[in-house]
């Protein structure tokens, strides 16, 4: 009997005696000859995955260097991530590790991760042992992503609290162990549950495990409840607090131009560009992702596969996995946009010049307390107290 209906029978006990042979001895890592996914499963052409496998490796090399940089430039220069910018950092941070998740996936190959065994990782498979490198990609890039929209939520809390309240980064900094416990615990709490429903499963267009759609009911609710809708209220939530913010920034910037105070008139208006930059490049991006998992939940039971040769037949679109991928590292890459000013500029000058000096003996005290100098009186203005609060002490313009 035929395993598939497009394949010929082979009446030849030899033939097919070679036929199993060659499918049991086949490499689990060659993409090409691999049987896994099965024909009847098979939804994506081999040029197509190829394809998603560069795309992503590219995207991942430019947001792994941006988020480096804006990592490298905070420990030069901590007093210049001072709340509400210091999420910038734990937001660069869990970009890194999503960008070196992807370099790992593709590093151990589609064998491995989604093919353990030559068995394609189905939403509802029972864990093993070789299903490690599936699920340890799966905790990875699942727990990076919800904590990077917490820490986004956390920004746009700081945002508002200083902006529209008139916080001091002191008062906010006071809060820094609650956004720790809800930024790190709950994408935690939210992994371990995903995974004690078995609701991780291999992604074949993208060659990585995370939380997929496929044709069992398990899938649906996976992806609607464990990404969709969080990812939807986060979002909501930091869209709110940015809105409250401006409006509270517009009423402060009528009384100062009432009260003649050009100087914090100025960094109100540098501010609101740069929230407005941040607002297109994090919120836009964002919303077209969860609009590619949308359709994916939504249009993944009609597909037909690619042994399908019917005209008619609804297939996969890889173009939506492709903007799905580059929308979020695309959010990482933009990341480093907060460090891209003079004050960066200069951290990364006075770590040269100490570099040089000590090399070729010539770094003076005297020298060293003029290249230190700028970073004290960051540190200096940076901790202003808070009864004396104005918008050049509350730490908005100090990235």
């Amino acid at each position: 009997m035929c395993r598939y209906p497009s394949t010929d029978c082979f009446t030849s006990n030899s033939s097919l005696t070679s036929i199993q042979t060659t499918t049991d001895t086949l490499p689990i890592f060659n993409e090409s000859v691999s049987t896994c996914p099965l024909p009847n499963n098979t939804f994506f052409s081999d040029n197509s995955k190829s394809f998603s496998l560069g795309w992503t490796i590219f995207w991942s090399i430019l947001c792994f260097i941006s988020t480096l940089l804006t990592l490298l430039t905070f420990f030069l220069d901590t007093s210049r991530f001072e709340y509400p910018w210091r999420p910038v950092v734990y937001l660069a941070l869990m970009f890194n590790i999503h960008s070196v998740t992807y370099f790992l996936s593709a590093a151990m190959g589609r064998g491995l991760v989604t093919c353990p065994g030559n068995t394609f990782v189905a939403v509802g498979s029972s864990w093993s042992w070789a299903h490690t490198p599936c699920l340890l990609i799966f905790i990875a890039l699942y727990y990076s992503m919800l904590a990077a929209f917490l820490w986004w939520v956390v920004l746009s809390t700081g945002w508002f609290l200083a902006s529209a309240w008139q916080w001091s980064h002191e008062a906010v900094s006071k809060l820094a162990p609650f956004f720790h416990g809800i930024c790190w615990a709950l994408p935690l709490l939210m992994t371990v549950a995903m995974l004690a429903a078995r609701l991780a499963g291999a992604d074949e267009a993208t060659g990585i495990c995370f939380v997929v759609r496929d044709a069992s009911n398990s899938s649906f609710y996976g992806l609607l409840v464990g990404l969709i809708i969080p990812l939807l209220l986060l979002l909501s939530v930091g869209v709110v607090l940015l809105v409250l913010g401006f409006l509270g920034v517009l009423k402060v910037r009528a009384h100062m131009r009432q009260g003649g105070k050009q100087e914090e008139q100025q960094i109100l208006e540098k501010l609101m560009i740069r929230i407005g930059i941040f607002v297109a490049i994090y919120i836009i991006p964002a919303t077209i992702m969860i609009g590619c998992y949308f359709y994916e939940l939504v249009t993944r039971p009609s597909w037909h596969p690619l042994s399908n040769t019917c005209s008619s037949c609804t297939r996969a679109n890889s173009a939506v996995y492709m903007v799905r991928v580059f929308m979020f590292l695309l959010i990482g890459v933009m990341t480093g946009t907060w460090i891209w000013s003079h004050k960066t500029l200069q951290s990364w000058v006075r770590l040269v010049r100490r570099f040089t000096a000590s090399t070729h003996h010539h770094h003076t005290p005297q020298k060293a307390a003029e290249l230190s100098a700028p970073a004290s009186a960051n540190n200096a203005m940076s901790h202003v107290p808070a009864n004396n609060y104005s918008y050049a002490d509350s730490g908005l313009e100090s990235l």
